[in-house]
């Protein structure tokens, strides 16, 4: 039997708009979410996590940003650019230096 708390994790990968409503939900119940979601992640990475839970390793301020990474190379997470960021793009300097600029600078009509 699915609990109500695994319903909202599966409700997560929904794109018809009840993910954010699950999402909500989620935060409300906090810390007490954290098995079902942690059940709900692919294989390599729920095995990281209990690995690290069982070392009792308390997580640093660059675990979410590891584990977005890996769950992004294994296919279950889209990379997300900021508009801003995306709009920007490299170019070498005079002094050879990598610089960056703002596309829409170069083109006005985009």
């Amino acid at each position: 039997m699915t609990t109500y708390t695994e319903n909202l994790v599966q409700q997560l990968d929904d794109s018809t708009g009840p993910s954010h409503d699950a999402l909500a939900a989620l935060i409300d119940i906090g810390p007490d979410a954290v098995p079902a979601l942690a059940d709900a992640l692919p294989a390599p990475v729920r095995r990281a996590y209990r690995a690290r839970r069982e070392r009792a390793t308390p997580p640093d301020w660059s675990e979410p940003k590891g584990i977005r990474r890996a769950l992004t190379e294994l296919g279950a997470h889209a990379p997300v650019v900021p508009p801003l960021t995306a709009r920007l793009r490299p170019t070498a300097a005079g002094n050879g230096a990598l610089t960056w600029i703002d596309r829409t600078d170069l083109h006005p009509e985009r």
